[in-house]
């Protein structure tokens, strides 16, 4: 995957992220022993993937769903394994899948994948809820967080 991005776009800078369970121990990554040189920098350090998608113009992955947030940010997505956003016509895909006939939009593909087939609970009700219900949830906690962060610090 990194020889094609090189050979690819041999004047450009490449990035190569290395994975969340990689950086949390969970597991080895391919790249780990990648050492920064010419136009190749790593990204070892935890962030949020939006943040590192806003500044390049394509994406190279395996099966991550960094490809897909990548899409979602309207980036040329470059994929060589087989996770559920490929074989659309939406990527650039280095395997075929032969049951994958039609082409989708990334509208249908997201409400596939996150309205479909994905089922929600709220925590604090144990009861299943809708994706809007989990996603104000989630913006709540991110609030309760950040306003927890700056508590007493103030000046």
């Amino acid at each position: 995957m990194l020889d094609c991005a090189i050979k690819e776009n041999p004047d450009t800078d490449i990035i190569v992220k290395t994975h969340p369970d990689t950086i949390s121990g969970t597991r080895g990554g391919y790249y780990q022993s990648l050492k920064t040189h010419d136009n190749i920098y790593t990204q070892t350090e935890p962030v949020n993937p939006i943040s590192l998608i806003k500044h390049v113009d394509k994406v190279y992955v395996c099966t991550t769903q960094f490809g897909f947030e990548a899409l979602m940010c309207g980036k040329e997505v470059h994929v060589f394994g087989m996770p559920f956003y490929a074989n659309w016509g939406l990527t650039h895909d280095r395997q075929k899948c032969e049951r994958r006939t039609n082409t989708r939009t990334l509208e249908e593909v997201f409400y596939i994948a996150y309205i479909l087939y994905s089922h929600y609970v709220n925590p604090e009700k144990q009861c299943r809820c809708e994706i809007e219900d989990a996603m104000d949830y989630l913006l709540k906690l991110r609030e309760e967080y950040f306003n927890s962060r700056t508590e007493g610090n103030a000046i």
